[in-house]
């Protein structure tokens, strides 16, 4: 028998746009504008300033292949990520899970970048949001 991590990583695997019920494809939706809502407050909050800031910094003449949400600054893809967690996260307006985490504030922003840099359309954008979100609540209720 397969681990829990290997039989988590082939549902992931698996996994498609058309198994979603429309009850999760819309949570994720609404998931996704709350996380950006929680952006557009927090940008100009010191902690998101700052990271913007130390990324600048850290990353200055890197290959600035993703953006930063609200104000589209470059970054690498981890440095974009990061920022845009920062800002969700300043924002204040999380989404939680049995009070043990705060998915969008680490799913979000890497599945923004990734969406961003592969291009992918929004029906995969969402898919990977549900296996993130699939992935740490199992975890986090174990």
């Amino acid at each position: 028998m397969a681990s829990l991590s290997r039989q988590l990583a082939a549902w992931v695997e698996s996994l498609r746009f058309e198994d979603l019920p429309p009850a999760v494809v819309d949570r994720a939706k609404g998931v996704t504008l709350q996380a950006l809502a929680s952006a557009l407050i927090g940008h100009a909050m010191p902690e998101s300033v700052q990271a913007r800031e130390m990324m600048r910094e850290e990353e200055a003449g890197g290959s600035g292949v993703a953006r930063a949400l609200v104000d589209g600054g470059r970054f690498t893809k981890a440095g974009a990520a990061l920022v845009n967690a920062e800002t969700i996260f300043a924002g204040g307006k999380w989404d939680t899970f049995r009070m043990l985490t705060h998915p969008s504030c680490a799913i979000l922003p890497a599945a923004l970048v990734a969406a961003e840099t592969d291009q992918v359309d929004g029906k995969a954008f969402l898919t990977g949001l549900v296996a993130g979100y699939e992935v740490m609540e199992r975890m986090a209720a174990d």
